[in-house]
């Protein structure tokens, strides 16, 4: 039996002082057009979960991060692909930079946790504001 393809995937969790958090749109032309999401991505070879998420986060949005503590985990696995794909969503605290945005993003907002869920958004947002309400104290910075 082949073994199934494993991806790491990192998002920042970037919640300001008014505690909005910044979610990023995708490009019409990339994966999941126009849905809403944390910025991140991929984890490459040999690089850890803490230093991708400052390497995503930094390419997508031109902002610096110190990423705390994971705060959402989601993991699913694509049949078709063989293919077993785990995301986290780490808690950052700003460091630096102003938002400008990669070419993989249309848009930003600075937004409510009940405003982002009424955006197409991505079921790892869902998840991670899920965790958020019942647990409000986590976003303490």
């Amino acid at each position: 039996m082949e073994r199934a393809t494993r991806l790491v995937v990192v998002y920042g969790v970037i919640v300001n002082d008014s505690r909005k958090m910044l979610v990023v749109q995708r490009a019409e032309h990339d994966t999941h057009p126009l849905m809403w999401e944390f910025p991140g991505g991929l984890v490459e070879e040999n690089e850890d979960p803490i230093s991708a998420t400052k390497r995503e986060v930094f390419e997508e949005t031109g902002v610096r991060v110190d990423p705390l503590y994971p705060i959402s985990v989601a993991s699913d696995v694509s049949s078709s692909k063989n293919q077993l794909v785990v995301r986290i969503a780490f808690l950052c605290k700003y460091t630096g930079g102003e938002i400008i945005l990669s070419n993989e993003h249309n848009t930003y907002q600075w937004i409510s946790e009940d405003d982002a869920l009424k955006l197409k958004h991505s079921d790892l947002l869902a998840k991670t504001i899920e965790v958020l309400k019942i647990n409000p104290y986590l976003i303490k910075i």
